[in-house]
């Protein structure tokens, strides 16, 4: 028996070569913790399945044909011998061969169906229940169809589909039998109606002119596996025996195509795709009414929680449509502005920029910078509430406007993001606290700007992004809103990239905005290039490098978004030793009116600023930046110049758009970006 066998759960799916069985084992085998049992008829044909074994050494494959009761005993040999037991089994073999109607159905088909969907399954669980009752969770499943229940029959009068309902309709009795004369073993037998798949059974069902209304329903299997793990995973004595919608709602009373009341529409750890959204490895989420009250109430809880929802929904698998991952379909190129909502109020005469000064028309979206949360709780903290109501009340200049808010910056201890992620209660929660939150106060997402993630957070980074993303996924199907957007304020140094891990994150981000600046600051040994567009003989510290970087990575540029600098890096230097990539000790340059710290100053300050020594401003042309060096002053930032060459950089390489760090009175910049920006075509 392995050493691992007494921690890890070990899950059997058969019929894994292919459409739902293959999806659930692709998720399964991402899971930490867990070994996974393919059954398949012909193991050495199932070539996909091969090559995921390949992959992850904690998936065997066994054969196991439907029915074959030499097969299914020597399959729990196997898995008897290498791991002792069962935690979970998946019933998903079956054939939907035939096109009859009852009335000319040949017998032989009948008995066909029969053999596989029904007789097939109770060999197995004949099989399996010695190894399921040798571990403690003892969950049976198997997967079957809505066009078992009674209660469909009109619906589907016309379709010839008549040895497999019926086979179906019997593997339900025989399910139900089974968790009857089990219960007292604490063994969890039921039925799951995995949605209306798009798999080789099917594909010519779909084709029919009589089914033309369900097409639109169809769901890919990835998005089948994540629904039936969802129910899998949460499977307690209350599901035994149930016949099940892939929704979590009970049938016969509902089915993919009636009206129902939204009573589960859940994720689990190990999905694989929501919407064609990769979520390999996240754990359980659900969403449940809190009452029949109508009143829109949430609340959270552990393991995921539950985000209740009390609506109506036509159950025609909605809940798993494909969402286009274009947030903004517009004529222009996206622009991204980072709002620091502390310059609202408080500062000098001409600093202070408040939501209403903010010019809507000149973005597509505008991020509140910072929110902030509970890493021991996972809770988020309330925003200034009137505050909050003026930054989304530019949606009125601008009704295409996106609000989002960032958590995070550069002055957040980054173990505060470590805290948040590597405990699943307190992600989980913030996860779903970030749906509840933003429609409070009316956002239209979130941006996480987490600097920087270090080794330690690896394991933690790929799932926290993914439960964001299937989160918002399942808010918008299930209320039929706008999905949340989730935006990522992306690192720009390939040393942090391995602890990042942008080319996961880019399956659930819509998109990530470069923070192409700060490669020099007072942190550095010398002074140099705020946003250096091209490096030097001597480092690659560098825009194009920094992209490239992401590039290798296999990270679509259509995901990247280019970051502009709206500050000015500043030092203090010997009066001999100020110059472009001179030794500096760190010491910043002098504060400015607005900025009031050192090291940096605000667009405003710099504008002061170059209004007395214009003339002393000077131009790199290796990084294609200006810089300003006077008295014991040294200054790198943005100007016309360089700003032009850096958006003839983006509209060539294809960049979606640009971000500016940070919105400020003087709209320079901005305006410059927004101008060449709203002619230039995605």
């Amino acid at each position: 028996m392995s050493s691992s066998a007494n921690t890890d759960k070990i899950w059997l799916v058969s019929g894994a070569n292919r459409g739902i069985g293959f999806s659930l084992v692709q998720n399964l085998v991402t899971r930490p913790n867990v070994v996974v049992y393919a059954g398949a008829r012909d193991p050495y044909k199932a070539t996909e399945l091969q090559k995921l074994a390949a992959e992850h050494q904690n998936l065997y494959i066994v054969k196991l044909t439907s029915g074959s009761i030499e097969e299914a005993k020597d399959a729990a040999a196997v898995i008897e011998k290498r791991s002792g037991g069962l935690d979970y089994v998946i019933a998903n073999a079956g054939i939907g061969n035939s096109g009859h109607r009852l009335k000319d159905v040949p017998v032989e088909d009948i008995n066909e169906h029969f053999q596989v969907n029904v007789v097939g399954v109770l060999v197995l669980f004949q099989a399996v229940l010695p190894l399921l009752l040798k571990r403690p969770t003892r969950v049976f499943e198997a997967i079957g169809s809505s066009v078992a229940s009674n209660a469909n029959a009109h619906q589907l009068k016309d379709i010839k589909n008549g040895s497999y309902s019926l086979s179906k309709a019997a593997l339900n009795y025989l399910v139900k039998r089974i968790s009857v004369e089990h219960a007292d073993e604490g063994l969890i037998a039921f039925t799951v109606h995995p949605g209306l798949v798009e798999t080789d059974l099917t594909r010519e069902l779909l084709a029919l002119p009589e089914v033309a209304s369900w097409r639109s329903s169809a769901i890919k299997p990835d998005a089948s596996a994540i629904a039936v793990l969802a129910i899998t995973d949460r499977a307690n004595k209350e599901t035994n025996g149930k016949y099940l919608n892939v929704d979590g709602t009970e049938l016969p009373c509902c089915s993919w195509y009636s009206e129902i009341n939204v009573t589960g529409l859940t994720f689990a750890r190990g999905m694989t795709s929501v919407g064609g959204i990769d979520c390999l490895g996240m754990e359980s989420l659900s969403i449940h009414p809190k009452s029949l009250s109508g009143a829109e109430y949430r609340e959270l809880t552990h393991s995921f929680g539950h985000l209740y929802t009390d609506m109506r929904s036509t159950c025609t698998l909605v809940l798993f449509s494909l969402l286009c991952l274009t947030t903004v379909t517009l004529g222009e190129k996206w622009f991204v502005g980072y709002w620091s909502a502390d310059t609202a109020s408080g500062l000098p005469a001409g600093c202070n920029i408040p939501p209403e000064s903010i010019p809507a028309d000149r973005y597509t979206h505008l991020i509140w910078s910072f929110a902030t949360f509970n890493s021991t709780t996972g809770r988020i903290d309330p925003l200034d509430a009137g505050l909050a109501r003026r930054f989304v009340a530019i949606k009125h200049r601008n009704p295409k406007i996106k609000l989002l808010a960032s958590f995070g910056g550069a002055g957040l201890d980054p173990n505060e993001f470590t805290k948040l992620t590597s405990t699943k209660k307190v992600a989980d929660t913030f996860i779903l606290d970030s749906v509840r939150w933003c429609r409070q106060y009316g956002l239209d997402g979130i941006d996480i700007d987490w600097e920087y993630p270090s080794e330690q957070d690896v394991p933690y980074v790929v799932p926290f992004f993914r439960g964001l993303r299937v989160a918002y996924e399942a808010e918008a199907a299930s209320t039929h809103r706008a999905r949340l957007l989730l935006t990522s304020a992306a690192v720009a140094g390939d040393w942090e990239l391995d602890y990042y891990q942008p080319s996961a994150i880019q399956n659930y981000v819509d998109f990530f905005n470069l923070m192409l600046y700060d490669f020099y600051g007072t942190w550095m040994t010398t002074t140099g290039p705020l946003a250096p567009l091209y490096g030097n003989a001597s480092n690659d510290l560098d825009i194009h490098t920094c992209v490239g970087d992401y590039l290798r990575r296999n990270v679509s540029i259509s995901k990247l978004v280019f970051g502009f600098p709206n500050y000015a890096a500043t030092w203090t230097q010997p009066i001999n030793a100020n110059y472009l990539y001179a030794p500096s000790n760190g010491t910043g340059g002098t504060a400015g009116r607005c900025s009031g710290g050192s090291g940096q100053i605000s667009a405003t300050d710099l504008k002061e600023v170059l209004a007395k020594h214009h003339a002393d401003v000077k131009w790199d042309d290796a990084s294609k930046t200006p810089y300003l060096a006077y008295g014991d002053q040294f200054l790198s930032f943005e100007n016309t110049r360089s700003i032009d060459l850096k958006l003839d950089y983006l509209i060539q390489a294809g960049f979606p758009g640009g971000m500016m760090w940070v919105v400020d009175p003087d709209t320079q910049v901005a305006d410059q970006i927004w101008n060449r920006l709203k002619n230039a075509r995605p």
